[in-house]
């Protein structure tokens, strides 16, 4: 008798039928705790359901991850918009884990958008507040809290932020509200604000590495060619400098700050403008500062 004399497609959706069921049970004990999960997929709906019944306003986050890509003018994030322009106060901070992000056109296109309608919003760098633990527990940094009665956290998957978020939960739990709360008094309180263009703020030496490193990674494979060391491949050295200089294994410029500053000070101030040639530099720590020297 033939394998497929044996199968039973009755047996098999009875199975998958007993396991959608499971799932429809744990989303019923969620609601019995106050907590109603939203896969992301679903988020549009939630958006519309959500914002279009909106009386007061609110404050909401957007963690802003680098390798994420996000689209601004999104209907989740219209919805938002369609809340303020019939009179919700609504303030979005934007976290920035690392200062460089600020540079991200989708960035300065979302503040565009929120402010033509009317949101509130700012720039806060909380690289140090995470660095430090000094952020209370919680699920995720995306959230809302919204007419002071529901909140809405930002799940992600296990890819993290680079992936975006997977689920939203919408809680209306008090001890959830507080410590939502809690994280919106510490970074107003605490985050740096930025200045999305970086025009008015002091030059610094941090650098994408979090989001560079991997690329550099996998470039190097393709692109080395072999140096001194080892002139058929040196992709074991471009391969990985990043990632030590992210645990500051390695030397960099900040390990000799008082040094470049005492010989490339004197450049400066007698030349005017001067050219100074850097070699071998296995990455872009050493930039050009235009108020200096080239």
């Amino acid at each position: 008798m033939s394998t497929m004399a044996n199968r039973d497609p009755a047996n098999l959706f009875s199975k998958l039928s007993a396991e959608f069921n499971r799932y429809i049970l744990e989303q019923k004990s969620q609601i019995e705790r106050d907590i109603l999960p939203f896969p992301a997929a679903e988020s549009d709906r939630l958006g519309q359901t959500l914002f279009a019944n909106l009386s007061e306003g609110g404050f909401c986050t957007f963690v802003v991850a680098g390798r994420r890509d996000w689209d601004p003018r999104s209907y989740y994030f219209e919805a938002v918009r369609f809340a303020a322009r019939r009179g919700c106060q609504i303030h979005r901070s934007f976290l920035l884990p690392h200062r460089h992000l600020r540079h991200a056109s989708a960035l300065r296109d979302h503040i565009a958008l929120d402010a033509a309608a009317g949101i509130q919003t700012d720039v806060l760098y909380v690289g140090e507040l995470i660095a430090t633990l000094s952020l209370p527990l919680a699920e995720s940094l995306e959230f809302g809290i919204w007419d002071s009665v529901i909140g809405c956290i930002g799940v992600c998957g296990p890819g993290g932020l680079a992936n975006g978020v997977a689920e939203w939960r919408v809680t209306s739990r008090a001890e959830d509200l507080q410590t939502l709360e809690d994280i919106e008094r510490l970074l107003r309180a605490q985050a740096s604000v930025l200045d999305p263009s970086g025009e008015h703020e002091s030059p610094d030496l941090e650098e994408p590495m979090i989001t560079t490193a991997p690329i550099a990674h996998e470039m190097a494979s393709v692109l080395c060619q072999g140096d001194h060391v080892s002139p058929e491949d040196c992709s074991w050295y471009h391969s990985v400098w990043q990632y030590l200089r992210i645990f500051n294994m390695v030397s960099t410029p900040t390990w000799h700050t008082r040094f470049y500053l005492d010989a490339l000070r004197p450049l400066v101030s007698s030349h005017g403008h001067a050219r100074v040639l850097i070699s071998g530099t296995a990455d872009y720590s050493m930039r050009k500062d235009r108020n200096s020297c080239s």
